[in-house]
């Protein structure tokens, strides 16, 4: 798995794009992989700092590692939520006007 297949499965498991960061760095709060010269870090950014640092000599190892670090911590799932009364009204009118 490539960065690029990552970002699919990631979509495909429904991980909240939010909850990760495939570019490196230090995001606020966020799963995070990237390229260091010749090897792959996967850390959870935090205040600046790199928590759990992995280090990798492969892309398709830190990838498959990122991918099973993300999607075992069910707090980066999207969850669907209940309408708001707001679009449940829009919903509604759009219906309305296309009737």
């Amino acid at each position: 798995m490539n960065i690029l297949e990552l970002r699919e499965a990631l979509v495909a498991a429904n991980i909240s794009q939010g909850a990760y960061w495939l570019s490196g760095g230090l995001p606020v709060e966020a799963y995070t992989i990237g390229q260091v010269g010749e090897n792959w870090e996967v850390y959870y950014s935090e205040r600046g700092q790199k928590a759990g640092l992995q280090t990798f000599t492969s892309e398709p190892e830190a990838c498959t590692y990122f991918f099973n670090l993300i999607t075992t911590d069910k707090t980066t799932l999207i969850t669907r939520r209940e309408p708001t009364a707001i679009t449940r009204a829009l919903n509604l009118l759009f219906r309305r006007k296309n009737n």
